[in-house]
């Protein structure tokens, strides 16, 4: 597990090579984690940097998300590392890297968990030996 998150920060420009499954999910689950008490650091001290408001057309009333200021960082922190590993996690299985634009997409990071879960190339594929 420490080697995943240890790779995943020193290879956050690296969109050529593959990643293997633990690698990212390690890394997925690393990153929510620290997600998760930098939102109750937040809310804890009241550091809020901007609120987003969704609507619940069910129970018709307001959401709110509150954003604060550690966690914006950690998610500037995190992104660029979380879409290399993306990409290289698509190249493991022998798909181009700009597959990962799919996870943009409404719904698309189910079919980006979905690629995490498939077993890559056993043997060396267009993007590099086995991880």
């Amino acid at each position: 597990m420490k080697t995943a998150i240890i790779r995943g920060f020193r290879d956050c420009f690296n969109f050529k090579d593959r990643s293997s499954r633990s690698e990212i999910w390690f890394f997925y689950f690393f990153s929510q984690i620290c997600f998760f008490f930098a939102y109750l650091i937040d809310l804890q001290f009241n550091f809020l940097l901007f609120q987003i408001t969704f609507f619940d057309i069910i129970n018709q009333i307001p959401l709110q998300i509150n954003i604060g200021h550690l966690l914006f960082f950690l998610f500037l922190l995190f992104i660029i590392p979380l879409m290399a590993m993306n990409v290289r996690r698509f190249h493991d299985i022998n798909l181009s890297g700009w597959w990962a634009l799919v996870s943009f997409i409404i719904f698309g990071f189910i079919a980006c968990f979905i690629v995490w879960a498939i077993k890559g190339n056993d043997n060396q594929n267009n993007y590099g030996p086995v991880p």
